[in-house]
């Protein structure tokens, strides 16, 4: 009745595997998975027949055994067989096409259950019949172990068949349970083993065993293994569903073919015992009658010369048997209790010289076993099959392995066969093979895959034979060694390949040291310097103030940096970024200079084009409006010491975009260097014009002369420009309005006055064609206009009604996004959708800009932490900062208090600054800038190139991103100009080692010009516009990526 309940929960765990798989995915089953249904299904069917037949059999036999468990035990069975064919027709119902409730998760439970009904019968049939003699033996126990690994091995093919078959992730849950199932597996296959080791060897035994390891031990557990692998990788299953099922099957069988084997063997050794018990049986009654006869005969005899004598010899026995083995044996006479006494004497001598030597062996080996267990080094010792037998305390701290864990594991599973060469392991494995020690350092990896270095010696241990049997591996920890020797050769290859010149001194700067890179940008051979006095703390052409500087520094015994002018050993001057770093001994005392020396001439003559570039206009070679703000602070200063008045006047071309639209951009650009020139000739000696933007002309007008002679230019100019101009066979008549302020009754600075005198253009501009107006106190209705946009954006934040779009920033590289910048977006209940253009400018003036970037700042702070709650990758946050924000008190504190309150990490928060609110205030700015940087975030100068920053403060701040401004990116592909100043910014962007951004990025060809110059990131429509947070949630959950085609760089090489 056991064996027929085991093999029948084997079937009904095939039947379980290759259901589950089915149900997973029923449009992918495959005919001969639903002919491996109906086939387990016949052969279960078949045994639950056979079990019941047996046991009205068995009901017979013990005469009812109405208190017997195994009366209940086949209710509770039948019960569920009940239950078991009704889930099998919801099975079938479901194949059918039709509509069921269940799944595969509850045809597994209603399998299962099943399967523990019939694991009861079989307890309840272990327990003995009344008057069966023979029903107690150690069956019971390994095949109820053998039933344990077939059972919950089976409901690991069923959850795992499922989970390929649906090709997908495995769950915490079922993941948990796995591992349950498995330690019960693994406890069982432990406890087989201890019981298989008591049994006499038997050929089946021993062919079903070699059956169960091949199938089950390396086979399956290979595959299982395999598909976790895969599972924790996120990989393809490297089996499709029917695969697996077929082959863990196979591996299941070789258990129940095991457990058939110990039946079979238990049955013929009940055989042998009934025939033994048979036969004692007649020899006992033979003796019986025989020693009758005897005894009458004998009595007499053995009471004179037996009886005292084996009493003696008895209690000598006794002594012996207590341990007391000193005393000796008394004589007796010379016959057979004589020799016996003497056998006895002898053998209590043999074993008080064998527990004498045992002990001292015991002690021998206690010592060996103490040095071994206490030794500083790992120690392993497997069989020669590599099986691990047994390890050491040293080997649990160094692998992070307990001895349990190991023991009997194959020492192949610590095989790191990816961090050490295939040459390593094949000269190991030859060692092994030819029985020769081997040593050797490996790569490793502890139980928690910390990587580490081991020293491993490996001996072989030989029997009385010579046969290898074991191997013994002491493994020491060489980790810091290699370390220390990894980090020094790195120190040597960096100071050798290094970009830089270093140079180390003595105190007293006697040269001691040149790297390779010396010599190649000075020119001097290392023994045409070794020993004799270093420039470096004598430098060529160093100011005195700074010269001064340096050395008052150094002998603080602190480091110096600075640009010094040097001269090469050709006489050529050159310009060097120095770091001068004092070395102290153990005791304070300096005695070396080490200097650090990188050739910065490229980069002068980039800072000098760039300065060039930043101040005038590269198509009209006007000023730009950084040299217009700057000659204006002049010209201002000037005439209030002298009470003069300054105009400034703001010109703009009427329908300047229907020219680029009808005939190109090259026309237009032709117009505006002829309306650039016109002005120009229009112009006063001391008058300065300027592009402000676009189509967009500021003139300043110093010593402004009255009203008249105000109004008289500005007619001139207007004039000269709508004179017909022909380009190109076109005639064109450009008209022109103006606005015109005055410093200082409409303002002292030229914002203000800027501003002003664009209100007074646009009023020209509503008025007609080629005029002109003074600002006046009239115009203020803009301001009102103004004021009431000021209420309804303070409105507008109380009210919580502002929003924030992403625009993601993209890796020029692998295309994909790492990181987005926050923009603030108004919809307004009655003018709909407000520019940031309008209703930021008002908020910086009004001071709602603080509580404006405030609310930003950590909107976008928890924003980027729900993404990432939402297991979306970590994206750098970027937030900008305004001008006004910049002077705000407390700035740094704020932006602290956001990220400690949203969780945010502060490297994933980027803010960016403009150039010019950057250099408005230059040391103010520098401090909160080493403020905020102090807490971890990440700074970007924004706009770069159309400010008037100086690169000296540049290089001074913490900067670790620099956005070109998309005014250099529009024509990049078409303009040789805006190509070189891009081209220049990125490389001097790399040369401080910031990450460049470019903006406003928007057809193809833009990004893999870029690409193919190094730029780092891009922004733009190209790749999204900015996007509500729940749209560009989406964009990040797709992983959506820009795609570019290979590009050839600069240097000829392929971008990937």
């Amino acid at each position: 009745m056991a064996d027929l309940s085991l093999r029948a929960s084997g079937v009904m765990a095939m039947e379980r595997g290759i259901t589950s798989a089915i149900l997973s995915q029923p449009d992918m089953a495959t005919p001969d998975m639903l002919y491996e249904m109906a086939q387990q299904r016949r052969n279960g069917d078949e045994l639950y027949r056979v079990i019941l037949a047996v046991s009205s059999e068995l009901a017979r036999l013990s005469g009812g055994a109405p208190h017997h468990p195994l009366r209940s035990s086949l209710q509770e069975l039948a019960r569920h067989h009940e239950a078991l064919s009704s889930a099998r027709r919801q099975v079938d119902a479901r194949l059918a096409g039709e509509i069921v409730t269940l799944d595969e998760s509850q045809w597994i439970l209603q399998a299962t259950r099943f399967i523990e009904a019939l694991t009861s019968v079989r307890d309840a049939s272990t327990h003995p019949m009344p008057g069966n003699i023979y029903s107690h033996s150690t069956n019971p126990i390994i095949k109820d172990a053998l039933f344990n690994i077939s059972e919950y091995a089976g409901r690991e093919r069923a959850i795992l068949g499922a989970a390929i078959s649906q090709q997908r992730a495995i769950s915490d849950s079922e993941h948990a349970m796995l591992m349950r199932y498995r330690d019960i597996v693994e406890a069982s296959l432990e406890r087989v083993d201890i019981l298989f080791r008591q049994l006499p060897e038997q050929p089946s035994l021993s062919t079903a065993q070699a059956e169960l390891e091949s199938r089950f031990l390396e086979e399956y557990q290979e595959l299982r293994l395999a598909v976790y692998e895969a599972d924790r990788r996120g990989h393809d299953y490297p089996v499709t569903a029917a695969e697996w099922y077929v082959q863990a099957t196979a591996g299941i069988n070789s258990v129940l073919a095991l457990s058939e084997a110990v039946s079979q063997h238990f049955e013929a050794s009940l055989d042998k015992l009934r025939n033994s018990v048979t036969l004692s049986l007649a020899m006992v009654i033979f003796s019986i009658l025989t020693a009758i006869t005897i005894f009458l005969m004998a009595v007499w005899s053995i009471r004179h010369r037996i009886l005292q004598p084996l009493q003696r010899l008895e209690a000598s026995v006794n002594r012996v048997a207590s341990g007391l083995l000193e005393e000796r044996f008394p004589a007796f006479r010379q016959d057979e209790i004589g020799s016996l006494a003497q056998a006895f004497d002898e053998m209590r001598a043999s074993l008080l010289d064998d527990i004498q030597r045992r002990e001292a062996t015991e002690e021998q080996l206690r010592k060996f076993s103490l040095a071994v267990e206490q030794s500083a080094d790992s120690v392993i010792i497997t069989n020669q099959n590599r099986d691990i037998e047994y390890v050491n305390a040293a080997f649990e701290r160094l692998r992070g392995y307990s001895r349990d864990d190991v023991v009997g594991m194959n020492a192949r599973i610590f095989r790191s066969s990816e961090r050490n060469s295939p040459e390593l392991y094949q000269e190991f494995r030859q060692a092994l093979t030819n029985g020769e020690p081997f040593r050797a350092t490996f790569i490793n990896l502890g139980s928690e895959g910390k990587k580490y270095y081991e020293e491993i010696s490996v001996s072989p241990l030989y029997d009385q034979s010579g046969n290898v049997t074991h191997f013994v591996a002491n493994g020491r920890d060489v980790s810091e060694r290699i370390h220390a020797e990894q980090e020094l050769k790195k120190l040597n290859q960096a100071i050798d390949q290094s970009v830089s010149s270093i140079v180390i001194t003595d105190a007293n700067g006697i040269t001691e040291y040149v790297n390779p890179q010396f010599t190649r940008t000075t020119g001097f051979q290392p023994e045409e310097v070794m020993g004799r006095p270093s420039h470096l703390l004598e430098p060529g052409r160093l100011p005195h103030g700074q010269y001064q500087d340096m050395r008052r520094t150094l002998r603080l015994g602190r480091v110096w940096e600075g640009e010094i002018r040097n001269r090469r050993k050709n006489g050529e001057l050159y310009w060097e970024l120095t770091s001068i770093s004092p070395v102290r001994n153990k005791h304070g005392v300096i005695t070396h200079f080490v200097g650090i020396q990188y050739d910065i001439s490229e980069r002068k003559q980039m800072e000098e084009q760039i300065n060039q570039l930043a101040y005038f206009d590269d198509l009209t070679k006007l000023p730009n409006r950084a040299l217009l703000a700057k000659r204006f602070d002049e010209v201002a200063r000037h005439a209030v010491r002298r009470g003069q008045r300054v105009v400034v006047m703001s010109l703009d071309i009427s329908r300047f975009q229907l020219i680029n639209d009808s005939l190109g951009h090259r026309i237009g650009d032709k117009v505006l260097q002829a309306v650039g020139k016109r002005l120009t000739d229009c112009a006063r000696q001391n008058d300065i014009i300027a592009r402000y933007a676009g189509d967009e002309f500021v003139v300043i007008l110093p010593d402004a002369p009255d009203y008249k002679g105000i109004a008289a230019i500005a007619q001139r100019m207007i004039e000269s420009v709508y004179r017909p101009l022909g380009i190109e066979g076109h005639e064109l008549n450009i008209n022109m309005h103006a606005g015109i302020s005055m410093l200082p009754q409409d303002g002292t600075d030229l914002e203000t006055l800027l501003g002003h005198a664009t209100t007074a253009q646009h009023m020209a501009a509503r008025e007609g064609q080629n005029t002109f107006r003074f600002f006046t106190e009239d115009l203020n209705t803009a301001a009102w206009q103004r004021l009431a946009l000021e209420q309804d954006l303070r409105r507008a934040l109380e009210q919580e009604s502002l929003e924030l779009h992403y625009q993601p920033k993209v890796d020029l590289r692998s295309g994909e996004v790492v990181g987005v910048e926050a923009l603030a977006r108004w919809q307004h209940p009655v003018e709909g959708n407000i520019s940031p253009m309008h209703f930021i400018p008002v908020a910086e003036e009004t001071g709602l800009i603080r509580p404006l970037g405030e609310w930003a700042l950590r909107e976008a702070c928890l924003q980027a932490m729900a993404w990432q709650s939402q297991g979306l990758p970590p994206l750098v946050m970027a937030v900008n900062l305004s001008a006004r924000q910049l002077l705000q008190p407390g700035l740094a504190d704020m932006v602290a208090r956001i990220l400690t309150e949203t969780g945010l990490d502060p490297a994933l928060l980027e803010l960016e600054l403009t150039e010019t609110a950057v250099m408005a205030r230059p040391e103010e700015t520098s401090t909160l800038l080493q403020e905020l940087k102090s807490l971890g975030v990440r700074l970007a100068v924004d706009d770069f190139g159309t400010g008037y920053s100086s690169l000296a403060y540049l290089r001074r701040y913490p900067f670790d991103t620099l956005k070109i401004d998309r005014s250099f990116i529009s024509n990049i592909t078409t303009s040789a100009d805006e190509a070189a100043i891009a081209q220049t910014i990125i490389a001097m962007g790399h040369g401080l080692r910031l990450q460049v951004v470019a903006e406003g990025v928007e057809t193809e060809e833009q990004a893999t010009y870029l690409r193919s110059h190094r730029c780092d990131q891009l922004q733009g429509y190209l790749f999204s516009r900015p996007l509500p947070a729940g749209k560009m949630t989406e964009l990040l959950a797709k992983g959506s990526r820009l795609r570019l085609p290979a590009q050839p760089s600069v240097h000829g090489e392929e971008v990937p």
